[in-house]
């Protein structure tokens, strides 16, 4: 007899309907309770990938993660304003044809007209779409340590940046780190790897060009 038979049997008569109902309806919010899985961090506007290691993504990815500082690389900001720098969407897009993109911007001061005019700036200039980058993976910061936060939860197999100060703190924590300088000034790091290279073109270079986008 289990264990569960030989309480009721121990409860009077009268009472043992009673008991096997409670009994019942606990065993069935134990199996039948939902359950809530774990809310997963987001930045801006971008959904937090499925990271198994460092430097890989989901099964959609279209290769290795790579993520982009985008201010003084893509965009700079004038006057308040977006602008993109010349040749570097065509930059992007090469890399983003053989890589899973994530584009982080530190925004010069945190706001959601911002943010959507840099996007918008982005789409018109051909940044998103089949050959580019995917737009939900654009991530918005206002702080260069929420920059280095960021790109250190997306763990990429590589990051392009312009800061020295993001690039030595990130560099012990992703597999590696890109330093794009005009003059190839050199930096240290005390642990990982690092290249310099002038420009997100130069860096670009070492892809194929992506077919053309019909329209």
């Amino acid at each position: 007899m289990s264990a569960l038979s030989k309480l009721v049997a121990l409860c009077p008569p009268q009472f043992r309907p009673i008991i096997v109902a409670i009994l019942v309806i606990c065993i069935c919010f134990v199996l039948l309770r939902p359950r809530h899985k774990p809310a997963q961090p987001r930045h801006g506007g971008a959904p937090a990938p499925a990271v198994s290691s460092v430097g890989t993504t989901s099964a959609s990815s279209r290769g290795p993660m790579q993520s982009i500082s985008v201010v003084g690389t893509i965009v700079e900001y004038r006057d308040g304003r977006p602008h993109l720098l010349p040749g570097a969407v065509e930059a992007l897009r090469r890399i983003a044809g053989a890589c899973d993109i994530y584009l982080v911007t530190q925004l010069p001061v945190d706001s959601d007209e911002l943010e959507a005019a840099t996007l918008d700036v982005l789409r018109s200039g051909g940044a998103f779409g089949t050959c580019g980058c995917d737009a939900r993976k654009a991530i918005f910061c206002s702080t260069e340590d929420g920059r280095s936060s960021i790109v250190r939860q997306l763990g990429p197999a590589v990051h392009l940046d312009t800061s020295p100060k993001v690039l030595q703190y990130l560099a012990p924590h992703v597999g590696r780190v890109v330093y794009l300088d005009p003059d190839r000034r050199p930096i240290e790091v005390l642990k990982g790897s690092l290249s310099v290279r002038e420009s997100l073109g130069d860096y670009a270079s070492q892809y194929p060009a992506p077919p053309v986008e019909l329209s």
